[in-house]
């Protein structure tokens, strides 16, 4: 049977458990603004009754535990979807600035004007002899001038995305060091959980700690979590465990050979703290499947690859054709020696092997060096038979120089052909069905070999003379310019059957197509991410409501206990202190 005594310990027991209630409540509006904070419940239970003649007789209530609110499934469920939207927010983010050098609508970006400006300097080019009247004058000037604006176009366009490439491996550099913090912090948190916990205790704000970084972790690649039977957990990175308990291993960003040195993400094993094994780094960037740095790895090796060789075919295309023409022209002067602006790695070597080879092809058949006298006629035709797969870049120079002592050819320290007159005469070239000469750079209007290296002759940019405009110096031959002029609207070699226009407006819609599925990738994913967190939320998140509410029904319950003890009080006073009177 109880007893006043029990009875005030009853009384006391529901105090006690209110105030844990309140400070529990306390606790969890203090943090309302806390990230990673779960919101804490205080459990509440009746102590062990007492058995008596009347039926178990109630002793009060006791705080079982403080426990928080977290729905383990809601939280990966949350890092899943963090990780694919960050996948495509990086990849967003990096494509929207590679735009921003191809914006056909804002006035001075994007190649589409350049090369209209480009092929009409050749139209009103070709309406002038090959003289050296200011008129002529005046339209080469326009021409180097426009062909300059377009050359610089094509190579800033080009180093604008070689740019935002150079931008994520410096981001993932960045963003290694930060995963290799996190990795480390939940490492130690792991201990602090363990030590903790050990007396069957709960570590409610270590835990939180520990989940907020696992969060931060799932932004930059997809993570998985294993807990273990002591509260310490195991995180996955790639298919290799980054934390193991109370160890941390490392990330490193470093160079491919086989992407050319650029940087990807490696797994390198610790053996113990300080220690480092002897282990090979392991390539884990093809196991990633979502996170920033897959993202924008994937962008840097696909897609802005793509375009860099999208450029690379529009810029080739443009100095094969536009050279293929011009090498057969003539200006208002004529050669008296020439260099080739391209060379070869061995000078030995067949033309179609890959030390021996040109950079643009090259077939059998051959070209011709008309050899002119000091009143401007042909004196002489030399047919040099070219054959990649016998001809070496020397036995075509030996070929010349056996062609009957007029013109003589060398090998330049460079490896390239350089032709000159023995004779005192002057020279040009009057057919090619070999593409050598465009290939070897003998009096061509475009140097380079791409995007990133294309440029004006030097030739040309010295003596606008140069510059051919027909095919045999005389007066009213514009059949070159005219060609050239004419190449805008061919389909040319290399662009798969496209215009030079048409191969533009391709890389355009390839990049706006690309960017417009990104936005539509990352907005839908953003949209799912946010609503993963606000179910997660709902289970875990502090309601200031809802803390009001357990507030005020602890103050009451502490309220209404101490009105029970009052009166246990004063019928104590009464047994002690009023039976006697």
């Amino acid at each position: 049977m109880s007893n006043l005594f029990g009875m005030l310990y009853t009384g006391v027991s529901g105090i006690m458990a209110a105030q844990v209630g309140m400070d529990v409540v306390g606790n969890n509006l203090n943090n309302l603004l806390t990230p990673g904070y779960s919101r804490q419940m205080v459990s509440i239970q009746s102590k062990q009754p007492i058995p008596t003649i009347y039926g178990p007789m109630g002793t009060g209530a006791e705080v079982t535990g403080i426990t928080r609110a977290h729905d383990e499934l809601l939280t990966k469920a949350v890092r899943s979807e963090s990780s694919s939207y960050n996948y495509f927010a990086s990849m967003q983010s990096s494509l929207g600035e590679a735009m921003l050098y191809f914006n056909e609508l804002e006035t001075g970006a994007g190649l589409g004007d350049p090369l209209k400006q480009y092929f009409s300097a050749w139209q009103e080019l070709s309406s002038t002899a090959p003289d050296n009247t200011d008129d002529a004058a005046t339209k080469k000037y326009a021409l180097l001038e426009k062909s300059e604006t377009l050359a610089r176009q094509l190579r800033e366009g080009y180093g604008s995305i070689e740019k935002v490439q150079g931008n994520i491996d410096t981001k993932l550099t960045s963003n290694v060091q930060q995963m290799n913090d996190i990795i480390s912090n939940i490492a130690i948190l792991n201990t602090s959980i363990l030590s903790s916990e050990a007396g069957a205790g709960q570590a409610n704000d270590l835990r939180d700690q520990r989940d907020l970084l696992v969060d931060q972790l799932s932004t930059f690649a997809s993570v998985v979590t294993n807990e273990n039977e002591n509260g310490q957990i195991s995180v996955f990175i790639g298919g290799q465990v980054v934390v193991d308990r109370d160890m941390a291993h490392k990330l490193e960003a470093l160079p491919n050979p086989k992407k050319d040195g650029a940087l990807d993400l490696y797994f390198s094993p610790v053996l113990g703290v300080g220690t480092v094994s002897n282990a090979e780094p392991v390539n884990i960037t093809e196991s990633l499947i979502g996170g920033s740095i897959a993202g924008d790895i994937k962008t840097r090796d696909e897609l802005l690859e793509g375009y860099l060789g999208e450029l690379d075919v529009i810029a080739r295309a443009l100095i094969n054709e536009t050279n293929k023409s011009h090498v057969l022209g003539q200006g208002s002067i004529r050669f008296d020696q020439l260099s080739g602006t391209n060379s070869v790695g061995n000078a030995t070597s067949t033309l179609d092997s890959e030390v021996g080879k040109l950079p643009f092809d090259i077939k059998k058949g051959s070209f011709s060096i008309d050899v002119y006298d000091k009143d401007g006629k042909v004196i002489n035709t030399i047919s040099i038979d070219v054959d990649p797969s016998k001809d070496t870049l020397a036995s075509i120079a030996d070929k010349v120089n056996s062609s009957g002592g007029l013109i003589g050819a060398t090998i330049g320290e460079d490896n390239n052909l350089e032709l000159h007159s023995n004779s005192g005469n002057t020279f040009g070239f009057s057919a090619d069905t070999s593409g050598f000469l465009a290939a070897a750079g003998l009096n061509t209007f475009f140097a380079g070999t791409s995007a990133k290296d294309i440029d004006i002759t030097e030739l040309i940019k010295d003596d606008q003379d140069y510059i051919a405009t027909g095919s045999s110096g005389a007066p009213g031959d514009n059949s070159v310019a005219k060609n050239i002029a004419g190449l805008q609207f061919k389909s040319l070699e290399g662009t798969s059957g496209r215009t030079i226009g048409e191969a533009y407006g391709f890389f355009i819609g390839m990049l706006a197509s690309d960017k417009s599925q990104i936005d539509t990738f990352t907005k839908t994913k953003e949209l799912s991410f946010q609503q993963s967190v606000m179910r997660n939320e709902s289970v875990r998140g502090v309601s200031e409501n809802e803390e009001i509410t357990n507030l005020t029904l602890f103050q009451r319950t502490f309220e209404a206990n101490s009105r029970y003890i009052n009166v246990i009080d004063e019928m104590i006073n009464t047994v002690v202190n009023g039976l006697g009177a």
